[in-house]
């Protein structure tokens, strides 16, 4: 539930840990909710991931959680993905034209796929 994106280097054994500034921490779960109004107050921040040999794309929605439940099928709503190097620090912040329900990334095209928030369609992105 918190906006942490946490990377594991396997060679150094080096892990980081990136927080979205704006988001929820730890102390925030603690303090300002409550179990029996949570879904109403937590906004959903990171949705899917995916990886490239120089950086890692983060696909980001910011609505509330229960505004996500009844809505899947609504496409008004769109999608941003942030852009980051291994070492945690954000390249590029990427407004998109749809919403998504997850990413993936070819290198060889420079192409960020998107699955639609349907699940029923693929749109391209080109990522120069």
């Amino acid at each position: 539930m918190v906006d942490v994106i946490t990377i594991f280097d396997l060679d150094s054994f080096h892990t980081i840990g990136i927080r979205n500034p704006s988001s929820y921490s730890f102390s925030d779960m603690n303090d300002h909710f409550r179990s029996e109004n949570l879904m109403d107050q937590l906004i959903i921040y990171n949705m899917h991931a995916c990886v490239a040999e120089d950086c890692f794309f983060v696909l980001k929605d910011g609505r509330y959680y229960k505004d996500m439940l009844g809505s899947s099928s609504d496409e008004s709503n769109f999608s941003h993905v942030n852009v980051y190097d291994w070492n945690g620090h954000l390249l590029h912040k990427v407004s998109l034209d749809k919403a998504l329900w997850s990413i993936s990334y070819s290198k060889s095209s420079h192409t960020l796929y998107g699955l639609g928030i349907n699940r029923d369609i693929v749109y391209k992105y080109k990522m120069k």
